[in-house]
């Protein structure tokens, strides 16, 4: 795109080179090397930014995994747990049950 910092680059080191056509070879061989220099160092900031991007997506993944297997884990907790609890109260109340006939026994038996 025109907005891009190699772009604008690029037209800088045109200008110069178009303004400067009376300066020595060495110098052109100079600025253009510069130029290059610049685009290079574009080029791998550009891909130390796509790597990271495309590290970030990644992890972005296995967070988006990881919460739905926890999400998955809970949901199976909670059910246990409801089941353990409805365990809990028929054992309490068997436990009640039992307490009574016991002391009915106890009174028929003295």
């Amino acid at each position: 795109p025109i907005s891009s910092p190699l772009f604008a680059a690029s037209c800088l080191a045109m200008l110069d080179l178009l303004r400067g056509s009376a300066q020595a070879p060495s110098e052109l061989q100079r600025a253009v090397a510069e130029r290059d220099a610049k685009i290079n160092s574009l080029q791998d900031r550009l891909k130390a930014f796509q790597d990271q991007e495309h590290q970030l997506r990644f992890y972005q993944d296995e967070i988006n995994r990881q919460a739905a297997e926890l999400a998955s884990s809970a949901a199976s907790s909670a059910v246990e747990l409801a089941a353990l609890c409805a365990m809990k109260e028929k054992a309490s109340h068997f436990e009640k049950k039992a307490k009574r006939l016991e002391a009915q026994l106890e009174r028929q038996t003295q």
